[in-house]
Order: structure tokens, then C-alpha cells, then sequence
């Protein structure tokens, strides 16, 4: 029988000794060259140690939200009371800066993604838009721009003090365009992002005035809610938050199982097959209740006819709330994985309890990520709905914990979001295949025109494959190949106390690295530079392998320009095999070479193994060897 082992590179005697290039690691450009994040170090509120700095502020939002969504109509009319407290800032504002993503259905608005031209139309209406102060309404003078409005203030606003704003709206909501949101039948829609909502001011940037284009994702700011929906023709309502009035909108059968579901870690069918036949709810037209504190944002669901499941399980000493609505009767065993997700998430990576009492995975289209909502189609595999559920679900802590800005840097959320529960998905998939896609995907793209540094801004990738790369796979594999650097405990260790550092402010992509450097003790600037901050080809080979003094010696050529560790497979001349991984922390001088060098039975023959680790050519992947001295 075969013996196979996996060695430690710290567990033996490894070394690179040879072939070293020009260019030295201290000389190579660093991506720490954002001047705006070096003036906030100066400021005090950023650190080069990954932790907020002593004058570290942020700025926080109350909504309270009127809406009423007739279904029937596709449209929503609402208004909204919002006090917004500033409190980071260098200096008056003389405006306030407020998104209006949902004009990406605007006509003349530029779009990175397909609209439907059913649904292109004239985006959000303003009605009103008022400064409230004592009592008195006074008219605002607003500029519109594509996805933005900015409300010129008639007097400074300081830091230290609020301002309430009341805004008065409307908007056909899209149903046929199913960008993160849509119809979905008859009676059943997923409605996002349809408020003002104030943008965020942060410590670096200030305003941030990005347009949406609907292809890249957003950057929110931690509020309270208060929201009252009203819907019509008897449709049930799932949303951010928790229902304050159940008792006033369920019928008394749902009412009780309702209950039940919140004190049974059993799954009960709040609404089954046999309760969507008569009304689940109370009357035609409800008014829905919910409150949230301190989340980034508010989205609703609803439907006539989608059946509802959830149970209530302990977590740290609290109660959450798992819940699946849905059409397809596969989708009811998401409550249980959401429930798994979730636990993996609180213990492992990031170690950090989930911070909401509700997760609802809501039947809708594509996967997209709210807080306490998960809109997400059927997938027909059972592994992809593995991947999907947990890689929403972890998008809690990144972007929405950390309060990461998307739009700028897809490639900390969705890039963490992908790796973080890898090893999850790897445990309870049946055919896991995640981290070798990830691996083979950058294998090819990098090597392919479009491919974009994945420092490059999200908003300004232009090709939708050329951001998902930069964005997803690309980080992913970077973030495993530092793991393999910094070793599992660190990393595990870097990711809790950067989420915790950061819970509920605004991280920045070098406020992870800086984190990761000082957890680690390590200068990673060398491999953030080569992996994040440009673009290169993947080619690690075995160059040459020899024998002296009972020593194997495997030369590896770096024939690329990405820094790889190295999984090596090797076989005795006596038999039997084993397995040795040397980290990418090889490459730390510029050195084009690397000599490893392994005591013990001769080796015969070597290959290269690279189901997870991303290679463009596997032509020099092995070696036979013929005559094993030198």
C-alpha cells in the first residue's frame, strides 16, 4: 500500500540557495501608495497596524420609512424621516450626498449590465426632498446626477452635530430585469435598494460619489430602521430586521406556527403547501413592521403564494432565527445548511458570532447578499447550492460587519467571501471542486488581455469577467497562497481580529493587510505587491533534482511572474511516496530559484502538483530521474 504524508516546510530543512534576480524585494513598488489613507494615518484615525486609529469616527443613520409597494402595479410610493449624525469629518459640510441606485432603470443611465427595456423608464421620482429643524419644512435645492442626488444645506453642517432630512419618492420597481432583485411570478417579488439612502462620508474620501452602473456592488452606511410596508392582495412580507406586529398581519393558524418556529430548533412550515390554498395573512392590504438597529442597509421580499420555513437555534448565548421562502421544495433544506453556515462562520472563520437574529435565504434569482436576507435561486446541484448559500451568508462580515466599500474594492469582500468558507464548502460538498475551479480559472485568465491587477478600483474594470476575476477568484487564491506563508492559526487569527476591529465602521484593503502583518510578524509587501497590485502569468517548474550526502535536492524555477508556493509529490526508488508544500515565501528576495532540499531515501521521480495551486503550463511539472547523484 502506498504511504503518503504531507510535510510541513517548517518541518524540515528547506532552503533557497540559488539564482537570485536583479531586483531585490525591498526595491519592488509597494501598492501602499494611496495618499488619501496615508493623510488619515496622519490624522489619527487609520493605523499601519490594521486597528483603528485614536480619531477613528464614523457617521450613523436613523430611517424611519413609510412605503407602500402595490403589487399589483409594480410600483412603490414611500417617504421617509432620516436624522443622520456626522461625526467623521475634517470639516463643515455645506451638502449631503444621497444614493439613488435604483436609477440604473433610468433612461440616458449608464449600465455595465443587461436592463430589460421593459423596465427602463424614469428611475427614481424625488417628490420632496425638506430639511427638518424645529419643527419647520424647508425645501432643499437638489443636483441629480446618474445614481446620486446631492441636497444643498442652507446653513454648515459641524461635526458633532445631525441633521434630519424628510424625502418623499416614488418608483417603478423592475421586474424583469432580476438584477439582485425583480418578479419572480405572479405575486412574488424581491425589492432592493428602493430608498434614498445617504451615502457614506468616511475618514479617506469623504463623500463617496461613485455612480452605480449596476455591474459593481455598494458601500453603506451602519443605520438604524424603522419601516412600515404596506402590500396588497394578501401578500406576506419578509424583510431586514424583525417584525414588530405579527399578531396583526398573520392569520391565526401562521400566527401559531410562527411562534413555534421561534422557541423549536425543528424546522416547522410556517406557511406549507396546503396553507398557500387560503390567505396566510390577515387581510388584502397589511402594514408590515420591522426594525433593525445597526445594519447597512434595508430590503424587503414578498409573496402570495411562496412557502415559508424556519427554526430557531443557540448560538453564544442568543437566538437566531433561520428561515427559507421558496417555491421549490429542494430550497427548504437551505434552512439547515444557513444554520451550519452560520455556526462555521461564529467558531471557525472568522470566530466571530453572527450578529443578526434572523437569516432568510428568499427564492429569487442569481445569489446576492443583504443583511439577514440571502436572495437566491434553485440550483440544480446540491454543491452549487453549498457554495451560493455559505458565500452569501459570509458576506454578514464582509462587507456589511466591516462596512467594506464594494464599489472601490471588490476584491476584499467578495474576495474573502470566497475564501473563508472554503474549507467549509470543501467539507460537505460531495465532489469539491471550489478552490481547483478558482485555481484553473486564474490559471487562464491571467495570461489573458483584459486581466486587471486586482487593486484595480471595481468601479473602472469595464469588462464584467475581467472584475469577476479581480473581484472573486483572483483574491481568493491569494488569500489561500498567504495562508500557506503565514500558516492556518495566524490567518485564522487575522481574520477575527480584523473583523472584530473593524465591526461595524469602515475597513480598508490595507487595514486587512496591515492586520495580517502584524498578527503575522511577517513583511508581506513583497506578495501584496506581486499578487494584488499587478498582473503576471503562472508557471512554477521543476528544473532539476539531484542527490548528495543522503540529500535530495529539488531545484523549482519560477518560469512565471506569480509568486506560488510549491505542493510537491515525490516517489522513493524503494517505494512508497510523500508530499512536501513550500510556501510562495520562497520568492521574498526576487529570486528566480529555489533549492529545497530534503534528507532522506532517494527519490525517483517528482511532479509538481496543481489541482489547487494555479499553473498556465504543466510541461514542466515532472521529473523522472535517471541518475540520482551528483
Amino acid at each position: 500500500m502506498q504511504q503518503v504524508k504531507y510535510i510541513l516546510a517548517a518541518a524540515m530543512c528547506a532552503a533557497c540557495v540559488a539564482g537570485k534576480a536583479q531586483i531585490k524585494s525591498a526595491a519592488l513598488p509597494q501598492p501602499y501608495t494611496d495618499s488619501a489613507f496615508a493623510v488619515a494615518v496622519s490624522n489619527g484615525t487609520r493605523t499601519t497596524i490594521g486597528v483603528p486609529g485614536k480619531n477613528y469616527k464614523t457617521n450613523f443613520a436613523h430611517y424611519n420609512i413609510n412605503a407602500d409597494f402595490r403589487t399589483s402595479e409594480g410600483h412603490l410610493y414611500g417617504e421617509e424621516t432620516v436624522t443622520y449624525d456626522y461625526n467623521c469629518g475634517q470639516g463643515a459640510l455645506n451638502s449631503i450626498v444621497i444614493n439613488l441606485y435604483r436609477n440604473i432603470y433610468k433612461d440616458g443611465v449608464r449600465k455595465n449590465r443587461y436592463v430589460d427595456r421593459r423596465d427602463i423608464g424614469d428611475g427614481v421620482i424625488i417628490e420632496k426632498i425638506q430639511l427638518v429643524k424645529n419643527g419647520k419644512y424647508t425645501d432643499l435645492n437638489i443636483t441629480e446626477f446618474a445614481t446620486q442626488i446631492e441636497a444643498s444645506l442652507p446653513e454648515p453642517l459641524h461635526q458633532g452635530e445631525s441633521i434630519t432630512l424628510f424625502i418623499k419618492w416614488n418608483n417603478k420597481i423592475a421586474a424583469n430585469s432580476h438584477i439582485r432583485g425583480g418578479k419572480y411570478n405572479n405575486d412574488t417579488w424581491f425589492v432592493p435598494y428602493f430608498y434614498p439612502q445617504i451615502a457614506v462620508y468616511d475618514d479617506i474620501y469623504g463623500w463617496d460619489r461613485i455612480q452605480h452602473s449596476a455591474n459593481e456592488e455598494f458601500y453603506f452606511e451602519n443605520a438604524n430602521y424603522d419601516v412600515n410596508l404596506t402590500t396588497d392582495h394578501y401578500t406576506a412580507v419578509w424583510a431586514t430586521g424583525v417584525l414588530q406586529n405579527p399578531e396583526k398581519v398573520y392569520s391565526p393558524e401562521v400566527l401559531k406556527k410562527y411562534r413555534t418556529a421561534l422557541s423549536s430548533n425543528k424546522l416547522t412550515d410556517i406557511i406549507s403547501k396546503e396553507d398557500i390554498t387560503k390567505h396566510t395573512v390577515k387581510k388584502e392590504q397589511n402594514v408590515w413592521h420591522f426594525c433593525a438597529d445597526s445594519v447597512s442597509d434595508f430590503v424587503f421580499g414578498c409573496s402570495a403564494t411562496s412557502k415559508w420555513t424556519a427554526k430557531t437555534f443557540d448560538l453564544d448565548g442568543k437566538h437566531v432565527t433561520a428561515a427559507a421562502v421558496y417555491r421549490s421544495e429542494k430550497f427548504r433544506d437551505n434552512v439547515d445548511l444557513t444554520e451550519s453556515t452560520i455556526n462555521y462562520l461564529s467558531h471557525k472563520r472568522p470566530a466571530v458570532t453572527y450578529p443578526y437574529p434572523w437569516m432568510t435565504m428568499f427564492e429569487g434569482s442569481g445569489g446576492m447578499e443583504f443583511p439577514m436576507m440571502v436572495n437566491e435561486d434553485l440550483d440544480k446541484l446540491w454543491d452549487d447550492m453549498i457554495f451560493t448559500t455559505s458565500h452569501e451568508i459570509t458576506h454578514t462580515y464582509f462587507p456589511f460587519l466591516t462596512g467594506i466599500n464594494q464599489n472601490s474594492y471588490g476584491f476584499i469582500d467578495e474576495g474573502l467571501t470566497m475564501y473563508v468558507p472554503q474549507f467549509f464548502q470543501d467539507s460537505i460538498c460531495s465532489m469539491p471542486t471550489g478552490v481547483k475551479r478558482s485555481a484553473r480559472y486564474v490559471s487562464n485568465h491571467l495570461e489573458e488581455d483584459n486581466a486587471k491587477p486586482v487593486f484595480t478600483k471595481s468601479y473602472s474594470m469595464g469588462s464584467s469577467w475581467a472584475f469577476t476575476m479581480a473581484s472573486y477568484y483572483t483574491p481568493q487564491v491569494g488569500y489561500s497562497i498567504l495562508e500557506g506563508i503565514v500558516g492556518s492559526d495566524v490567518m485564522e487569527k487575522a481574520l477575527q481580529q480584523f473583523t472584530t476591529a473593524w465591526s461595524r465602521k469602515h475597513a480598508h484593503p490595507y487595514d486587512f493587510f496591515y492586520m495580517l502583518e502584524n498578527v503575522s510578524g511577517k513583511d508581506l509587501k513583497f506578495f501584496y505587491n506581486n499578487w494584488f497590485a499587478k498582473t503576471g502569468n503562472t508557471d512554477l517548474g521543476i528544473k532539476d533534482v539531484y542527490r548528495e550526502d543522503s540529500t535530495n535536492y529539488i531545484v523549482i524555477e519560477n518560469y512565471g511572474e506569480k509568486y506560488l508556493p510549491a505542493m510537491l509529490k515525490f516517489t522513493y526508488k524503494g517505494g512508497g511516496s510523500e508530499k512536501f508544500y513550500q510556501s510562495a515565501e520562497m520568492w521574498r528576495d526576487g529570486n528566480r530559484t529555489c533549492t529545497i532540499a530534503l534528507p532522506g531515501p532517494e527519490i525517483q521521480e517528482v511532479q509538481l502538483d496543481t489541482e489547487r495551486i494555479p499553473d498556465s503550463n504543466s510541461n514542466n511539472n515532472y521529473f523522472f530521474i535517471k541518475d540520482n547523484t551528483k
